[in-house]
């Protein structure tokens, strides 16, 4: 829901061409947010890489208003992606368009990292839930180790003034500043979802995704995140820390 309103919101720009893909394998629902009827996918895209031209392309891309969007299509279990495909997509679209948002499972793929690599920014979507930002610290480790996480924009998602956790509280258990916060309006979501189209612009969530695309179109670069603390909230004391992870699968 993130990548799609901020890649709606990016492609408002006459002068900035945007395109969207939809990298998530596993769970990818961009096509069915937009209630896309295209059959050609992101797997198709890959599969062709070799040979991206303009005859191809508008066969895979799904016009969506001013954005292009490539979704990820049915679940194919025994498909993968290799970094080459990654590196021809990201190089033929990078002549195509000024901005490229790729969506991710979150899962830590090769192809996701080798995309993370080519990427300017990282948006990690959490929201308050201990689960959720347990998550997070452990990709920011990981990320950090691989010299990318200085890339990362944190994106508290859902947020609500009743939330037990307050956004300073996640800042002291990531050890980086909440670079956006996204307010949670189920019921605007909902109708979007319905219509098949991103969340009314004139709405608050809808200016909170505006002002995201501000940002990345402006090249305002958000204040370099705080040096990881050591010491952690109490709860997350208790929590095992993980030693290794292996960077292949998610």
């Amino acid at each position: 829901t993130v990548a799609l309103n901020v890649a709606v919101a990016l492609s408002r720009n006459p002068q900035a061409s945007t395109l969207l893909l939809d990298f998530d394998l596993s769970s990818g629902v961009i096509g069915f947010l937009l209630k896309l009827n295209n059959n050609h996918s992101i797997i198709e895209a890959a599969d062709n890489a070799h040979q991206l031209d303009e005859s191809i392309w508008p066969q895979l891309v799904t016009n969506v208003g001013s954005l292009d969007v490539v979704h990820s299509g049915p679940l194919p279990p025994d498909f993968r992606i290799e970094t080459s495909q990654v590196r021809q997509m990201i190089e033929f679209a990078r002549r195509h368009y000024r901005n490229i948002c790729v969506d991710l499972s979150g899962n830590l793929e090769r192809y996701s990292l080798e995309i993370m690599h080519e990427a300017k920014h990282i948006f990690m979507v959490v929201t308050s839930e201990i689960p959720s930002l347990h998550l997070a610290r452990e990709k920011l480790s990981f990320l950090e180790r691989l010299d990318m996480a200085s890339k990362v924009r944190i994106v508290l998602n859902r947020s609500s003034r009743k939330s037990l956790v307050t956004p300073a509280q996640i800042e002291g258990l990531l050890g980086v500043r909440v670079a956006y916060t996204l307010n949670n309006d189920y019921q605007g979501v909902h109708r979007a979802l319905q219509a098949g189209r991103s969340v009314e612009a004139s709405t608050e969530l809808g200016r909170q995704f505006d002002a995201i695309a501000n940002a990345i179109l402006q090249k305002k670069p958000n204040q370099a995140e705080a040096e990881p603390k050591k010491r952690l909230v109490e709860y997350f004391s208790l929590l095992p820390s993980r030693q290794s992870v292996v960077s292949g699968n998610k």
